[in-house]
Formats: C-alpha cells, sequence, structure tokens
C-alpha cells in the first residue's frame, strides 16, 4: 500500500542542506536589522521586538530555508489530479457497495446484528429489523459518495506535466518561496526589493535558495525569471494589503455605530478586490475559479 501523503514535512526533508556561509550571506543582506512587523488588531509584536535584531533575522532567513526545502518535498511527492479523482471515485465505489449490501440483508440478519449486546454500539447505525430502511451507518456512507460527486465535478483536469495536484491549487513551491522571502526582505527594506540580478533581494532569495537545497549555480536553480515574473505583482499586493490593515486599524477604534466605518469598510472592499485579483498570479487555479462563477443576471 502507498504510503498515505500528508500536508506535513518531516523535520529531516526540511533541514537545510547547504553551507553556512550561504546562511550568513543571506542574514547579513537584511542588516541592519530594522525589522517592521506588520500591524494587525489585537497583534502584540513587542515580544517579538525584544529579540535581539540579528539574531531575530537568522531565525528568520532559517525558517524561509525549511519552508522552501518543505515545498520542495510536497512538490516532489505530491499525487496528481488524476490519482485523486481515481482515489475518491474507489472510494466512492465502496461506498456505494456497503449501502446496497446494508440495504439488502435479509430480516434474520437484521434482528441478530440488533440483538448482539458486544461491543456496545449504536443501533440507530444499524437497518433495521422489518422495515425497508438501510440504517444510518449506510445512509452516512451514501451522503459521503453523494459528496463526492460534488467534489469530482470541481477537481481540475489532469494536464499532464510537472505540476501536481498540492501546486494546482496552491501555487509552485518556487512562487511560494519567492512570496515568502520578498515578505521577509521588505518587512527590513520595505519597497526596496527588485528584480534586477545583483541587487540585494535577487541575491537574498538565491542565497537562501543555496543554504536550503545546497544548489549554488543559479541557473539550475533557475530563480530569477521568477522574480521578474512576480516582483511587480508582489510590490502591488504588499501595497494593497498594507491599505487594507490600515483601515482596520482605523475602523478597530471606532464605534460600531460611527458612521465613518461604513466609508472605511468600503474602501477596505476595494483593496480586498485588488489583492484577489492579484492573488491569481501568484495561485493561477484562482483565476480559472473566478472565471468558471456563474455571472449574476441584471435584473430590471
Amino acid at each position: 500500500m502507498r504510503k498515505r501523503w500528508t500536508f506535513e514535512t518531516s523535520a529531516h526533508a526540511a533541514c537545510a542542506r547547504g553551507p553556512l556561509r550561504a546562511l550568513e550571506e543571506a542574514v547579513a543582506l537584511l542588516a541592519p536589522f530594522k525589522h517592521r512587523p506588520k500591524k494587525r488588531p489585537g497583534l502584540d509584536s513587542s515580544e517579538l521586538l525584544s529579540m535581539d535584531p540579528e539574531t531575530l533575522a537568522r531565525a528568520s532567513v532559517e525558517g524561509l530555508a525549511e519552508y522552501l526545502n518543505s515545498l520542495l518535498n510536497r512538490a516532489h511527492l505530491a499525487p496528481r489530479s488524476k490519482e485523486i479523482k481515481a482515489n475518491l471515485k474507489r472510494l466512492r465505489s465502496k461506498l456505494l457497495d456497503i449501502c446496497g449490501e446494508l440495504a439488502s440483508l435479509d430480516d434474520w440478519s437484521r434482528l441478530h446484528l440488533q440483538s448482539s449486546s458486544e461491543p456496545p454500539f449504536d443501533l440507530e447505525l444499524l437497518p433495521p429489523v422489518a422495515g425497508l430502511g438501510r440504517g444510518g451507518f449506510a445512509e452516512g456512507a451514501a451522503q459521503i459518495a453523494s459528496r463526492i460527486d460534488s467534489v469530482l465535478l470541481t477537481l481540475p483536469a489532469d494536464r499532464g506535466g510537472r505540476q501536481n495536484h498540492d501546486e494546482h491549487f496552491l501555487g509552485t513551491a518556487k512562487t511560494r518561496f519567492v512570496r515568502e522571502a520578498f515578505d521577509l526582505f521588505d518587512s527590513y527594506h520595505p519597497r526596496s526589493a527588485s528584480s534586477t540580478e545583483g541587487a540585494p533581494f535577487h541575491t537574498f532569495i538565491h542565497r537562501v535558495y543555496e543554504y536550503a537545497t545546497g544548489e549554488h549555480d543559479e541557473d539550475r536553480a533557475a530563480l530569477s525569471h521568477k522574480i521578474r515574473s512576480l516582483i511587480t505583482a508582489l510590490h502591488q499586493y504588499q501595497m494593497a494589503d498594507e491599505r487594507f490593515w490600515a483601515i482596520e486599524m482605523k475602523i478597530s477604534g471606532l464605534a460600531i455605530d460611527d458612521p465613518e466605518c461604513a466609508k472605511l469598510r468600503g474602501r477596505q472592499r476595494e483593496f480586498s478586490k485588488q489583492k484577489q485579483a492579484l492573488g491569481s498570479i501568484f495561485v493561477p487555479a484562482l483565476g480559472r475559479v473566478e472565471k468558471r462563477q456563474p455571472r449574476k443576471k441584471n435584473r430590471g
């Protein structure tokens, strides 16, 4: 039996495999270590800021490297869409077989099942005696089978290539890594990240990648094109996100019935739409889901 795939990654698989020199170079690019945590209502960042600044930067880079290895491990082992569909179809078939077997039980079989005292059991799960019902267990199995039918209609077609189910829904491992690296770098050097080769952000990403994977050849890492394709959207998303939460901070300080709240919520929705639109750049499946949504007909 194939080992069950999970979202979790073992500590061994996530562990950095590259040279400490790459780690030190990546950390140095965050100097002078003036970390600017994100502002959120109710979020207390005082403990974070009380840490030694360079120690915090080092821990953040180490965490980013482990995150990258976790993503790469998931991408390597994750099932394809056709495997997901096959698993669900196989389960549906077995569930429907169970429903049929329980529904067709004769009354003596039903009576024996109902009369047994061991082990303790919820009798409502069993098919009733002298009745046409199939019992709670079969009803539950039928509901799961019906849900599987609905899920199968939403799953994407397997188009071949290298992309697996995990990356289809959440974005590729490198896209998610670049996005996380941008957030970290931007928290130390706001609005300065650039895709220019040799620029601090470009170098930072490659040094973290080298520390995580042990791969020092930038051509083989194949990150430069990814950075160039995402950098504009990353800045735009960061700006929309900052403005969204800045409004939320204002609202948190107002009374619920303050008329200003409605105006602020309206502006906030605009930034939320911007974030949603930009999200499809990082996760293309989101854009495809948006296109599949039925359009509301105008009435009038």
